[in-house]
């Protein structure tokens, strides 16, 4: 028994760092499709790609539909949705590196969402990594006067956006992962369709270089990435899982760096160890707690 556990525990960890890894390498095709389609209609195509595996398993699982589970389902895809949004509008305007540390900074919104809309007591180490996590991205986003640029604030609402996300599953946990998950792909890739077509021209065709991209952000980064964090974080503690899937933003500069060329400049470089730096605090306690709140994963 004690061997099977540690097999299964071993196959989430490695779920958690392909997860992250995954997640990562997206920043770098993301970007480099944005070149050939604009940002809703490259987002509507790659919800529309996972929704094909999506469908397979909603269909596979029919029997265990019920209203709860449509309903959560809908409204993880709305929250998924906006979040996606504002994350390809601001990728419009900001490098891949940077755009990966950026959506990281959902870890100084989550203390402030159980805070003032939760009311619920948050411990130091969460108070002190959302400090640390808002300087980080200061440093990353004002510039000589001081004022953010627009991608910058469409990335941080981004950020803000995941961080209701994590909340929203966190809250809804009793409901089989499954279904939340190819509910919330299905409902995010409605939404992003109709935005597609009422915000931006279709496209009369689709580039041949944005093909493998929405693959490669449809099945992997969309079906398989955010799949495998649904199924590793079941066996593998919350603080683990938070630093392996945390790591994305540091993927996401070293893919950048290797296939877009991107320079990380000194400024860069600590504003992004800074936002990293509060993700493994905001994890890391000695002891978890059975009523401690699972805020420490992704987007």
């Amino acid at each position: 028994m004690k061997g099977n556990a540690k097999t299964v525990k071993t196959i989430s960890v490695i779920m958690l760092i392909l997860a992250g890894m995954i997640w990562g390498g997206s920043f770098v095709v993301v970007k480099d499709s944005l070149d050939y389609i604009t940002p809703l209609w490259q987002l509507a195509l790659r919800l529309l790609v996972a929704s094909v595996p999506a469908a397979v398993l909603a269909v596979i699982n029919l029997n265990k539909w019920d209203r709860k589970s449509i309903c959560h389902g809908a409204v993880l895809g709305v929250i998924f949705a906006a979040a996606l949004i504002f994350q390809n509008k601001g990728m419009q305007y900001v490098s891949a590196s940077k755009s990966a540390f950026l959506t990281g900074t959902y870890v100084a919104f989550l203390p402030v969402i159980e805070i003032v809309f939760l009311r619920r007591r948050v411990a130091a180490r969460k108070i002190i990594a959302a400090v640390i996590c808002t300087i980080g991205a200061a440093v990353l986003t004002l510039q000589g006067r001081f004022v953010p640029e627009w991608g910058d604030l469409s990335l941080l609402a981004c950020g803000a956006l995941y961080a209701v996300h994590l909340i929203y599953i966190d809250e809804n946990m009793s409901i089989n992962p499954i279904l939340l998950h190819t509910g919330q792909i299905i409902a995010a890739a409605v939404i992003c369709l109709a935005a597609a077509f009422i915000a931006e021209p279709m496209p009369a065709a689709v580039n041949p270089r944005c093909v493998p991209g929405l693959l490669y952000c449809g099945i992997l980064e969309v079906f398989v990435g955010f799949f495998f964090q649904l199924l590793g974080q079941k066996n593998v503690s919350t603080s683990l899982s938070a630093i392996l899937l945390s790591m994305e933003s540091v993927y996401g500069a070293i893919f950048s760096a290797i296939f877009l060329g991107e320079k990380m400049t000194l400024r860069m470089a600590i504003g992004s160890a800074l936002i990293v730096s509060a993700a493994i605090i905001n994890s890391y306690t000695r002891k978890v707690s059975d009523n401690e709140t699972k805020f420490d994963t992704r987007s």
